[in-house]
């Protein structure tokens, strides 16, 4: 891992000290451009397929704003030429004018602008999923909002889409209101819990199940077969012995249970119930499982994780889940802002600014998915929101070691907020 090189901001800042100075006549002024203009690639005309990890390059000429600038670049795509409905797309290579945009990114939105919302709505396309696609990209420096300007419209007439929609996934439940079996002929008569559709892969499942008043009992299965014996090794129990039952009953406390499961394991969690419904949440990544009384709202503890020099720019992969465990960003209301405080007692070669980035999984490097805008290093004002980008550029800030600090990162607006704690 290279250390980030230290990258000066006083081109923006000029910028912004020319939208506001307006009294020396000599001072250059930001001006909003009138032209801005994106080529149409060599290969326009040609059938162009998009693949999952895909990227469609273009390049536009940059706008005229009378001054140098940061300026940041993305994308929009339609289905029409006139734009009627669109979707935004990210630039990959954020304030360059070579603009990046992942086909998987721009499939997704081809889906969402043809109404697919599952594999009903895909069936019209299975066999023609060739379409014109209309794409134009936006400009903008900074928060400054009549700085943004569009450019003209291109065409590629012949666009292979495919079906990029991730839905959540879902477990069956058996037992409530009686144990069916696991089936194929009996997939439309089983309960089953899904994922959160804003927490896809998070493996945690849930649902709102109404039991009769008596003995409640059940277990559940991740794929269905022909038989109980054929789909055993799918099971998720209360324990390993097959069809026998584990009673918890007097585990419950003030209405919730919390425990175990066991993958392949088909005894069921028995307990007296009162009648109504409750709430069940399944979680295949701790294996544990919560029952409690009524409907209730599950929200899923989501996590980003602080990369950077405070932690040595260790390779963010699943074996550094430990060393990048006290620097985890946490969100668990749902709102997407990520939010967590941090004492910085070490940074690497002895520095005093903090250098980071921030990546959603523990996956290796690559592009983490709220870099610097610039692509570089950017110098941050305390308390003052950064907008961010995809790409590996570096969020720099200034005599954190020895600090307490809190960073807010907003992955709605993608912007992230650092601030220093007294």
């Amino acid at each position: 891992m290279k250390i980030a090189k230290i990258y000066t901001v006083l081109a923006a800042a000029a910028a912004m000290l020319g939208v506001a100075s307006c009294d020396n006549p000599d001072t250059p002024v930001m001006q909003k451009p009138t032209e801005f203009k994106l080529n149409v690639p060599p290969f326009a005309q040609q059938y162009y397929e998009l693949t999952e990890d895909g990227t469609l390059e273009l390049t536009c000429s940059q706008p005229n704003y009378g001054i140098g600038t940061v300026v940041k670049y993305s994308a929009e795509v339609s289905m029409t030429e006139d734009f009627a409905e669109s979707k935004p797309i990210t630039n990959i290579n954020g304030a360059s004018a070579s603009i990046s945009l992942s086909s998987g990114e721009i499939a997704t939105a081809m889906c969402e602008l043809l109404g697919i919302v599952d594999d009903d709505t895909w069936q019209p396309f299975v066999d023609d999923h060739v379409r014109p696609l209309y794409i134009r990209a936006i400009a903008k420096v900074g928060e400054v909002e009549w700085s943004e300007i569009a450019s003209n419209v291109i065409e590629l007439p012949r666009v292979d889409f495919y079906y990029a929609l991730k839905t959540p996934g879902f477990i069956f439940l058996t037992g409530i209101p009686s144990f069916i079996e696991p089936s194929t002929e009996n997939r439309d008569k089983l309960v089953r819990l899904y994922e959160p559709k804003d927490d896809i892969g998070s493996q945690v499942y849930s649902a709102v199940v109404d039991a009769p008043a008596g003995t409640a009992a059940f277990r559940f299965y991740t794929q269905l077969g022909k038989n109980w014996d054929d789909v055993a090794e799918f099971s998720i129990g209360a324990a390993e012995p097959d069809m026998n039952s584990v009673n918890i009953t007097d585990k419950f406390v003030d209405g919730k249970y919390e425990g175990d499961v066991v993958v392949k394991g088909r005894s069921n969690w028995e307990f007296t119930w009162g009648g109504g419904e409750m709430t069940i949440t399944v979680n295949l990544k701790k294996n544990t499982i919560s029952i409690v009384g009524g409907a209730q709202e599950v929200v899923v503890t989501k996590y980003v994780y602080m990369v950077g020099n405070q932690a040595d720019w260790t390779t963010p992969d699943a074996e550094a889940a430990a060393t990048y465990e006290p620097w985890r960003l946490v969100c668990d209301d749902g709102s997407g802002v990520y939010k967590g405080t941090f004492e910085i007692s070490h940074l690497q070669n002895d520095a005093s600014d903090l250098y980071c980035r921030f990546y959603q999984e523990l996956a290796g490097w690559g592009n983490a998915q709220w870099a610097s805008p610039t692509g570089g290093d950017y110098l941050v004002t305390p308390g003052v929101a950064a907008e961010t980008a995809v790409g590996e550029g570096c969020f720099q800030l200034e005599q954190a070691i020895n600090s307490t600090i809190s960073v807010s990162l907003d992955t709605k607006a993608n912007t992230v907020t650092f601030d220093f704690v007294d």
